[in-house]
């Protein structure tokens, strides 16, 4: 909630510096970020709202942990100050990058359906679509509209957020494979043939143990 309020009124703050006469050029692409920020909010909540009841699940603190920190730490960059002083492209890029990443999250969540896990927990695993490609299409895409939102937010704390973010993502990720792979026999073959992330970029590796 309290995430979902400041980023809407980052919106409505942005409106209205667009109804006062501020530069297009700037706001509208900003406007657009803080929508995206505020889609993914949604997204979030409706996958966790949603979702099934677990058959398995990660024990110790330390993947609830990485799990909590790796959803919801990024969406602080909302209580920073936009930066006015970008090259304009930059404005634009930023926008591009984050209705991208928003549109691909949907496209994943598509086809995860209930099987979304905030925690590391195992439900059905899902095999086709973009999960056919890398194995965690929806975390990717949401570190590509993140993206965009760290350049109209760009600062050091900015980039440290982001940073903090993508590392306890990856744990995220890892932890929520081993307890895939114990529970179903059939996700070690799947992550024998499927990148993690990038697409044909990434190394294969085995099974995790």
């Amino acid at each position: 909630m309290l995430f979902g309020a400041a980023a809407f009124s980052a919106i409505e703050v942005t409106v209205r510096q667009i109804e006062a006469g501020g530069s297009a050029a700037r706001l509208v692409p900003t406007l657009v970020v803080n929508v995206c920020i505020f889609t993914l909010l949604l997204i979030e909540v409706t996958l966790i709202v949603s979702r099934s009841r677990p058959v398995a699940k990660a024990p110790g603190v330390k993947p609830r942990l990485s799990a909590l920190v790796g959803t919801w730490l990024i969406y602080l960059v909302v209580l920073l100050p936009v930066r006015v002083d970008l090259p304009a492209p930059m404005y634009y890029v930023s926008a591009v990058l984050a209705t991208l990443g928003d549109l691909a999250s949907i496209y994943a969540v598509m086809h995860l359906g209930r099987s979304y896990s905030l925690m590391a927990e195992a439900r059905q695993p899902i095999a086709g679509g973009p999960y056919a490609i890398v194995r965690h299409p929806l975390y990717l895409a949401e570190q590509i509209a993140l993206l965009g939102a760290l350049i109209t937010y760009l600062s050091w704390r900015a980039l440290a957020l982001f940073a903090a973010q993508s590392f306890f993502q990856y744990l995220r990720a890892r932890n929520e494979e081993r307890v895939l792979a114990r529970t179903f026999p059939a996700y070690a073959a799947y992550m024998l043939r499927t990148p993690m992330l990038l697409p044909h970029l990434l190394v294969r590796r085995g099974p995790v143990r």
